[in-house]
């Protein structure tokens, strides 16, 4: 789900059609890419090159649609606790309904 937070922490504005939509399968593989590489090296055993070479793309190219590591690892918590409360949610309403 992108959000406007989403888009100002990864770096871009809003973008519709075909640009926005591959905009945001590479932030997704960007994302994808870079939980692989925390949850194998750790974050501080990690670099911003390490994910660029996973992606086979330049430093450069990632700092396009990335601001930071630090950011990657925000998104990837902000995505975790997003997932979560929908999962709670679906099971309160089971019980609810």
């Amino acid at each position: 789900m992108a959000t406007k937070g989403h888009s100002e922490k990864m770096g871009r504005t809003r973008q519709t059609g075909r640009a926005g939509l591959r905009r945001r399968l590479v932030e997704r593989e960007i994302l994808e890419r870079a939980a692989e590489l925390f949850a194998e090296r750790g974050f501080a055993g990690t670099t911003v090159q390490d994910i660029a070479d996973a992606l086979g793309m330049s430093r450069p190219a990632l700092y396009y649609y990335v601001k930071s590591k630090d950011v990657l690892l925000e998104q990837l918590v902000e995505n975790l606790s997003i997932n979560d409360a929908e999962v709670l949610e679906e099971i309160r309403r089971r019980r609810t309904g």
